[in-house]
C-alpha cells in the first residue's frame, strides 16, 4: 500500500504543480491529501475477516504502532511532516531544513 499511495500523492503533486507553488505550506496540503487517498485502502483493510494465526507472533508489532501513532499524534502538523519526509522518504535533514 504505501509504495503504491507514494506513487499516486507524487502523481497527483506533479499534476496539480502550480496549484501547489502558490500555497503557504504545500506539505501540510500534501499531508492531508495523503489522508484522503489513503482512507479507502484503510478502511479496505480493516475489513479483514480472518483471525491472526499468530496473535502472540504481532503482539509486540502491534503494540510498537500503537506507541508510535501516539508519539507522532503528540507533534504538531510541522514536526511531523519533517519525522515522515526524514524516516519515510528519506530526505536529509539538510533538505527538510529548506522547506
Amino acid at each position: 500500500m504505501g509504495v503504491d499511495l507514494t506513487a499516486e500523492i507524487e502523481a497527483w503533486a506533479w499534476e496539480n504543480f502550480d496549484q501547489l507553488r502558490d500555497m503557504n505550506n504545500p506539505l501540510g496540503y500534501l499531508y492531508r491529501v495523503a489522508q484522503s487517498k489513503s482512507r479507502p485502502h484503510l478502511r479496505w483493510n480493516a475489513r479483514s475477516v480472518f483471525a491472526d494465526a499468530n496473535p502472540d507472533k504481532h503482539g509486540s508489532h502491534d503494540e510498537s504502532l500503537i506507541e508510535m501513532h501516539d508519539l507522532m499524534s503528540s507533534l504538531n502538523e510541522s514536526q511531523r511532516v519533517c519525522v515522515l519526509l526524514v524516516h519515510a522518504y528519506g530526505w536529509t535533514y539538510s533538505e527538510v531544513a529548506h522547506v
